[in-house]
């Protein structure tokens, strides 16, 4: 066990410490812990007191070759550093300081003050001795304050590591509902496939596109109202946050069911000519003939097959899809097949896409 360790050790077990001021805080807690990480405490140039920072003040700044390296916030263990961080991340934002620490003694929130983000998602680390034994808390303070790692700034590349990895994982699941939302009520050709197989594979039938498109709709209707039901129960006021991502979500509800109620046919407008059907395949059928009627069809080869996705295909020359499965619902026309087997709003999405690529532009009409 090294000096650190063990002073970490009794540290903990101070309890007279922890309810005193913070004065005692800083000379007998930070001071010597700041010593043990290589840091000359004794020199008022390098452990400087009391910096000045425009109109304020912090408790010390560590400075490594004439450069302010870390500026550091020592509070009483009984105060509540939430209310803090924000003036320290102020202070050292200003001054271009890339590592801060707001510290009460046994707890220490390491800070990339110049990263993005809110007050709190610039706290990558935190240190807590009474949680932590003394062997895994030296090691974090000597990878993130020893002076030799500030010195090199491997401490500051292994924070900005850190705190891009909690962005990540952040992002990720702040996003993860909205797309799973999305996906539920907007459910794309991929989707509605591998709920197709599923449901064939348990009951031997393999249901149409639209089926499953008024299921997922119907779902988030009543997943919709439930909430809102569990919401009046229990008085809940909500945020004016929290209100518009529950009206938000069950306006996409109802529109996907709208659409889905409403949808038995469609009518579109392509260069001009209007195309009515009644059906998937009906249009399909009708905008592949329409093609090879304005003789588009050599524009059409010139990038078949077409595909949506890595397993299907939208249009070819041959009614198989990439890994030879055949087209479930194939239309022909001039020795073309098109993939009919999609629900209308996807169906009318990728056609879009499709005509694009050829230079037609196709146009819905309510």
């Amino acid at each position: 066990m090294d000096n650190l360790e063990q002073f970490l050790d009794r540290l903990v077990r101070d309890q007279v410490l922890f309810s005193s001021v913070e004065e005692a805080i800083r000379q007998a807690a930070v001071l010597p812990i700041l010593h043990y990480l290589g840091w000359d405490t004794y020199n008022i140039s390098e452990v400087i007191p009391e910096y000045r920072v425009g109109s304020g003040r912090v408790d010390y700044c560590l400075n490594y070759g004439g450069r302010k390296a870390v500026y550091i916030e020592v509070k009483r263990t009984l105060e509540d550093l939430d209310r803090h961080q924000k003036q320290l991340l102020e202070y050292a934002f200003t001054d271009g300081v890339e590592l801060a620490v707001l510290t009460n003694g046994p707890l220490w929130w390491l800070f990339l003050p110049l990263s993005g983000g809110s007050w709190q998602q610039r706290r990558f680390f935190t240190i807590d001795v009474r949680e932590q034994n003394s062997r895994d808390a030296s090691s974090h303070f000597r990878t993130f304050l020893s002076k030799g790692a500030v010195g090199d700034k491997s401490a500051l590349h292994k924070a900005q590591t850190i705190h891009a990895g909690k962005e990540k994982k952040r992002r990720i699941s702040e996003t993860i509902p909205r797309a799973w939302n999305t996906l539920l009520c907007d459910p794309d050709e991929e989707l509605l496939e591998l709920l197709a197989s599923k449901v064939e594979g348990m009951c031997g039938y393999r249901p149409e596109p639209e089926q499953l498109a008024r299921y997922i709709s119907d779902f988030l209707d009543q997943q919709s109202k439930a909430q809102s039901r569990h919401d009046t129960q229990r008085g809940t006021d909500f945020s004016v946050r929290e209100s518009t991502r529950v009206t938000d979500r069950t306006h996409d509800s109802e529109n996907a069911k709208t659409r889905s109620q409403r949808q038995k046919g469609v009518k579109v407008q392509i260069n001009g000519t209007t195309i009515e059907a009644e059906s998937v395949s009906d249009f399909y059928y009708r905008v592949l003939k329409f093609l090879c009627d304005h003789n588009l069809d050599s524009q059409l080869d010139a990038i078949l097959p077409f595909a949506t996705s890595n397993q299907r295909y939208l249009v070819s020359r041959t009614p198989y899809h990439q890994r030879g499965n055949d087209f479930r619902a194939p239309v022909e026309y001039g020795g073309y097949y098109l993939e009919a087997h999609k629900s209308y709003k996807t169906a009318i999405k990728q056609m879009d896409v499709l005509l694009d690529r050829l230079g037609v532009k196709l146009e819905i009409i309510d």
